[in-house]
């Protein structure tokens, strides 16, 4: 039984990392590749320089999937995609007379909440983010300091 939590704390945080990661992976590639039609989204609700915003967009889903992705400055992008999905729901998603609308607004603030806990505790084992003895966490199992694989700074 404490193998099986063992590797859950193990490889748990990387499995969310690479879930979270994939949403806002597509959906910066997705605009890029239809950039017409997010500019003219954004310009839809009335926001001004609606092509520097979609780039912005697609840097910070880009940028942000990455770092957690990989776990190198994993909190800082998760708390830079925390506030770009508020920022989302609210500006994009409040016509709560349309169920979608409503949907979208209530999957930006459950996203909100998995970012939240990247942000504070950090993007877990099997991650480049952390150092321990001169060792990233990839390196965990050789190291002193770290019990079954999973580095003292992350078990706080």
């Amino acid at each position: 039984m404490h193998s099986h939590g063992g590797a859950l704390h193990k490889y748990g945080p990387l499995v969310a990392r690479i879930l979270m990661a994939i949403l806002f992976l597509f959906s910066g590639i997705g605009k890029i590749t239809g950039f017409a039609g997010t500019v003219g989204y954004i310009e839809s609700v009335g926001l001004p320089m609606a092509s520097v915003l979609a780039v912005i967009a697609i840097i910070v889903e880009l940028a942000g999937a990455a770092f957690l992705l990989i776990g190198w400055q994993g909190r800082l992008g998760a708390w830079i995609l925390f506030v770009y999905t508020g920022l989302a729901a609210v500006l994009f998603h409040t016509n709560f007379s349309d169920q979608t609308q409503m949907v979208m607004f209530l999957k930006n603030l459950s996203i909100m909440g998995g970012l939240l806990m990247f942000a504070m505790k950090g993007t877990g084992a099997l991650s480049v983010g952390c150092t321990c003895c001169g060792k990233y966490c990839l390196d965990c199992k050789n190291c002193e300091k770290c019990k079954d694989g999973v580095c003292d700074v992350h078990n706080k």
